[in-house]
């Protein structure tokens, strides 16, 4: 097998500023930067003030101190870069059928939806109580899925910096792959490209994938920003990948290491039962990112603090980021009004409007829960604002498999 690598169309670079293999570990004071998960955490599969890779997730996140976003980008059907996390949609359509309403579940891949089709969707998640996620049509921009990768790059404040996730589908070790007849993997990176350098400023920006390939590329495409290896080792959360590259942390450190890549992303349930792993990586001057539900426990937050990795990627980074000043921190609030959400409560024609600082934490930094008052379809009462108690998935309900969990949208006729 061989890897085709082609210059992007229309870019030329030089070596006046590259960030590829630099790293101020000294200079921010050996602290951990606290990245936010899909801006202010995962929302489809759990409770969260805002929904996750919108505009208004990565504002509310940067407000809250986060010194790098984490997003996914992947490509629309016209081939524009858009921030999503899966590679298909599933729709839903419902059909009357002798005054009977029949739905049937569709899987679409995002790349064979327009921009127009993605952003005209009503996306909800689809646990075992339906919860929506409601994109209405008086629903803010700012609050709307699928923004475009340049639609962030001009909105978000340059000073919170991206970590950009590329996707690009791989074959699990049962020979299925994660989606079929993809873009060239050239042209995918070519198109993402282009919108970064046009649109990136002075963002700090760090690109990784879990596609080896894909890493390959983008070190050698250009040559500004760094470059780390997602990867999600030998674990019972995730179906393995076949490349041997991405099957278990020492052959990804491996090649992080022999293609000059700036570091690695490993996950946090692997990494915690084989702590010396850190001091190794740390050791081989790789940074050394950390990525996963374990995250979001303020104990491991604080571990992995001590243990001086670089950077920490987690949920609801307004209850467990410290009181620190952040190599990327805003020094200037959005209008509040982007950080708010809609919520249509099932038993009112009004609608409730949720600040993202309702959804409260506790002392010890866990994300507190709303009381639930009343009977079913009662309210809830969080902060200062009441909700519809069909609103909230308890956390036992959410304990699914990743198929499961992927969001869905609704169309009708």
């Amino acid at each position: 097998e061989y890897l085709i690598v082609k210059p992007v169309p229309g870019l030329q670079f030089s070596m006046a500023t590259s960030y590829q293999n630099h790293w101020k570990w000294k200079e921010m004071g050996e602290k951990s930067l606290d990245i936010g998960h899909r801006g202010m955490g995962a929302s489809y599969s759990q409770v969260n003030a805002l929904k996750e890779n919108t505009v208004a997730s990565f504002l509310a996140a940067g407000k809250h101190g986060a010194d790098l976003v984490e997003f996914d980008v992947l490509l629309s059907k016209e081939k524009q870069p858009v921030i999503y996390h899966d590679f298909s949609v599933k729709v839903k359509y419902s059909k009357k059928k002798k005054h009977k309403v029949h739905a049937e579940l569709f899987e679409i891949p995002v790349k064979s939806l327009t921009l127009s089709q993605l952003q005209s969707m009503r996306l909800f998640s689809s646990d075992h109580h339906g919860v929506e996620i409601n994109n209405e049509e008086t629903e803010e921009e700012s609050t709307e899925p699928f923004p475009t990768l340049e639609q962030v790059l001009k909105v978000v404040d340059e000073k919170t910096g991206f970590d950009i996730e590329i996707k690009f589908p791989q074959q699990f070790v049962n020979d299925v792959w994660e989606m079929e007849n993809y873009f060239d993997i050239n042209e995918n990176l070519d198109h993402i490209l282009k919108v970064v350098f046009a649109h990136a400023g002075s963002r700090k920006i760090v690109f990784s994938s879990f596609d080896p390939d894909s890493c390959i590329l983008l070190q050698l495409k250009q040559n500004k920003y760094p470059v780390l290896f997602l990867h999600q080792g030998r674990t019972e959360h995730y179906l393995a990948y076949k490349d041997y590259r991405s099957y278990e942390f020492k052959s990804g450190i491996s090649f992080a290491l022999s293609e000059h890549l700036l570091g690695v992303a490993l996950h946090s349930s692997v990494l915690l039962k084989d702590i010396d792993l850190i001091d190794r990586v740390l050791k081989m001057k790789l940074v050394l990112f950390v990525w996963g539900n374990d995250n979001n426990d303020p104990k491991v937050i604080r571990k992995l603090r001590d243990l001086k990795v670089h950077g920490i990627i987690y949920d609801r980074i307004d209850c467990h980021k410290p009181e620190h000043h952040p190599e990327f921190q805003l020094t200037s609030a959005k209008d509040e009004a982007t950080f708010m959400r809609v919520v249509e409560t099932e038993n009112a024609a009004s609608v409730h409007y949720l600040d993202a600082r309702d959804m409260s934490c506790s002392p010890d930094g866990s994300v507190g829960e709303c009381a639930v008052t009343g009977e079913s379809g009662g309210s809830s009462s969080c902060g200062n604002s009441t909700i519809s108690s069909s609103a909230i998935v308890p956390d036992s309900d959410v304990l699914m498999s990743q198929k499961e969990l992927m969001p869905m949208v609704e169309t009708t006729s």
